[in-house]
């Protein structure tokens, strides 16, 4: 989870202009849970710590993987601030079981 939050303020500070953290399963972490080989959710640690520390108003996440980012989406359901974009296979066919096309967001961060 540091190496996420290290990228996204080595970037947001100038020292880079882009960077990558590789790992997986990460988008499966929650909040205060655990899932799916992910401990802790990295991309929603950089993304809350960019929005509370460095100011930045609207954060878009974009998880091009086989499986549906349900921790991401679970962590910035409610916050419309986070735009959360997962292109993932088929949910009736893979782990973890949502994803479908019709959870856009809950509360305020609905859309």
């Amino acid at each position: 989870a540091g190496a996420g939050k290290l990228a996204g303020e080595l970037v947001q500070s100038g020292a880079f202009s882009k960077a990558i953290v590789i790992g997986g399963g990460v988008q499966h972490a929650g909040r205060n849970y655990e899932k799916g080989f992910g401990i802790f959710s990295d991309v929603g640690i950089c993304a809350q710590n960019l929005m509370e520390n460095y100011g930045l108003e609207r954060i878009l996440i974009l998880d091009a993987d086989a499986h549906a980012g349900d921790g991401i989406y679970a962590i910035f359901a409610h916050d419309p601030r986070v735009l959360f974009i997962s292109i993932h296979q088929d949910p009736c066919t893979l782990y973890p079981g949502p994803g479908y096309r019709n959870p856009i967001g809950e509360g305020e961060g609905l859309g």
